[in-house]
């Protein structure tokens, strides 16, 4: 699954954190008890360990689209449909 598939229900993002549980708690973004995630979290948890490259290519995106060098600045900032875009043309 990629991120922006993750991602696809609003409900399934979060903001200011990787990852939160059921209660809406932070937790590791990777962990089973994950039930939403910001940007970086998705892709953290659908990668795993090749999460750099395909975090780079949505940093790449960032910038072109937005002019900014921070996905967290996209996820808390500019919001759901901004993380959505990145992370659909990046396609991680």
């Amino acid at each position: 699954m990629k991120a922006w598939e993750l991602l696809s229900d609003e409900s399934k993002w979060t903001k200011e954190v990787a990852a939160r549980d059921v209660n809406g708690q932070p937790t590791f973004s990777g962990g089973d008890e994950a039930v939403c995630w910001c940007a970086l979290g998705a892709i953290i948890h659908c990668y795993a360990c090749g999460m750099r490259n395909e975090y780079a290519k949505a940093l790449s995106v960032a910038e072109s689209k937005f002019g900014v060098k921070s996905l967290s600045h996209v996820n808390d900032i500019m919001g759901y449909d901004a993380v959505l875009a990145v992370l659909k043309e990046a396609d991680v």
